[in-house]
């Protein structure tokens, strides 16, 4: 994938993957237009709507960047604005989700000075005061928890290194990413103590199950630690016990024990 950034191109891409979200994209509009103008570019790639997106697409296109067409789901979509983009940091907001005030003025001076960067902080939830996630760690990532993307900035080389995103998983393919980014000593992962959006609830990882995901799992995990793949097989059904709700709260509260001893509050997460 050629994701080189143009030459005065600005520091980040905004990229909302879209399908029949007329409702929704007014307000995600107002909060990625309300930040500073020479800081981000804006595309918006459309799986060919009908419902009146196209219309508020083309009444805001001196704004936006936006493409509509058939895709194979939201990571082919965000695959096409990766293509497109000229940023050095891309960031994935989907249709309601909303950007918290000037948060990309705070986060420019946070993110690295080369692009093999993966930069994340918190959200929030409509109607919920709590700030999730926190300062993470790999095991957390591995055996508790996914970031949500809408918590985090990726240099444009994390897709060079690691390739578009994976097809294969319609559900958890960010996940994956995350696995190998993290991982990965070449690549440079900040976190910043900073509400970055709010998420709304009800996307696919909270609706379905990546049933090829959680299959390939213990290959995955075995990848992005750089472990031989036997290690997975042997121990394929205690690595699957990941996705089991209850086998993920006691991992929360576990690390959340490990990270603050003395009972002292930290953040929640949420999937």
């Amino acid at each position: 994938m050629q994701t080189s950034h143009a030459p005065g191109a600005p520091l980040f891409s905004i990229i909302t993957p879209a399908y029949e979200a007329a409702a929704k994209l007014e307000a995600t509009f107002a909060t990625v237009f309300a930040q500073k103008a020479d800081l981000y570019e804006y595309l918006v790639i459309d799986g060919g709507s009908t419902d009146g997106t196209i219309d508020l697409l083309r009444r805001n296109e001196d704004r936006i960047r936006w493409i509509s067409e058939p895709d194979r789901g939201v990571y082919d979509a965000m695959n096409k604005g990766i293509e497109r983009s000229r940023g050095r940091y891309l960031y994935f907001l989907g249709a309601g989700d909303l950007l918290q005030p000037r948060v990309l003025e705070t986060v420019a001076e946070r993110v690295p000075a080369h692009d093999r960067g993966v930069v994340y902080g918190n959200f929030k939830v409509p109607h919920d005061d709590t700030i999730y996630y926190g300062d993470v760690g790999k095991l957390w990532l591995y055996l508790v928890y996914d970031l949500c993307h809408q918590s985090i900035f990726y240099g444009r080389e994390v897709f060079e290194l690691h390739g578009p995103y994976n097809l294969k998983y319609p559900i958890r393919a960010d996940y994956e990413l995350n696995l190998m980014a993290f991982n990965d000593r070449r690549i440079e992962v900040r976190y910043i103590d900073l509400l970055i959006a709010e998420f709304e609830r009800g996307g696919l990882s909270q609706l379905f199950v990546d049933e090829v995901f959680t299959r390939d799992f213990p290959e995955i995990f075995c990848r992005g630690l750089g472990w031989p793949p036997v290690i997975g097989r042997i121990a394929a059904p205690l690595l699957r016990l990941r996705f089991n709700a209850g086998f993920r709260e006691f991992g929360r509260s576990f690390f959340q024990r490990l990270r603050h001893p003395f009972g002292t509050q930290s953040p929640r997460e949420v999937e």
